[in-house]
C-alpha cells in the first residue's frame, strides 16, 4: 500500500472512531440521569469512551507522526434524535450502533493490515480493533445485567374531573 493510501486509510478510520455514537452520547448528548442505575450508565459509558479516545488518540499521534493533521470531530446529524435521553433508553441505540461500527472498524483494520509493511501499525490496528470489540462485548453484557425498570406510579386523581365536583 502506498504511504498516502495508508493515510488516507488511518484518516477514515479515525474518524469513524472519533465520530462514534459512544463518544457522541458522553461529549454532546447531555443525557439526565433520575436514578442510580442512570448514574451508573452514564460513568459505565465515561469510561468506555476513555478506552475510544485512547485508540483515537494513538491512531492521531501516527497521523502526525505521518505530518499529517486530523480533521476536526464530526458527528452524523441523525445522533441527535438521542439527545437528552437517560442512559438506560441509550443502552440498547448504543449496542446497535456499535455492532456496525465494530464491523466497519474491522473491515478497515483489515484492509489496512493486509497492504501495510510496518509491524508497529500493524500492532496498532490490532489493538484498535480489539478496543472495539472489547466495548461492544461490554455493553453487550450490560445489556443483559440491566435491571427492569420500575414502573412509575401517577400522582394524578383518577376519574373524570366531574366526579371530583
Amino acid at each position: 500500500m502506498s504511504d498516502d493510501a495508508l493515510t488516507t486509510g488511518l484518516l477514515e478510520l479515525r474518524s469513524v472512531l472519533a465520530g462514534s455514537f459512544l463518544r457522541y452520547v458522553i461529549d454532546v448528548s447531555d443525557p439526565p440521569c433520575l436514578d442510580d442505575t442512570d448514574r451508573d450508565l452514564l460513568a459505565f459509558f465515561a469510561e468506555l469512551a476513555e478506552a475510544n479516545a485512547d485508540s483515537v488518540g494513538a491512531l492521531t499521534q501516527l497521523l502526525v507522526e505521518r505530518e499529517t493533521t486530523p480533521p476536526p470531530t464530526s458527528f452524523p446529524l441523525a445522533y441527535t434524535s438521542f439527545n437528552y435521553l437517560r442512559p438506560r433508553y441509550l443502552l440498547r441505540p448504543l449496542r446497535d450502533r456499535m455492532a456496525s461500527e465494530v464491523d466497519e472498524v474491522l473491515e478497515l483494520v483489515g484492509a489496512l493490515r493486509a497492504t501495510s509493511n510496518d509491524a508497529s501499525v500493524d500492532a496498532m490496528l490490532e489493538r484498535v480493533f480489539a478496543t472495539e470489540k472489547t466495548i461492544f462485548d461490554r455493553i453487550e453484557r450490560k445489556l443483559v445485567e440491566l435491571p427492569p425498570e420500575r414502573p412509575v406510579t401517577s400522582s394524578a386523581p383518577k376519574g373524570t374531573s366531574a366526579s371530583r365536583w
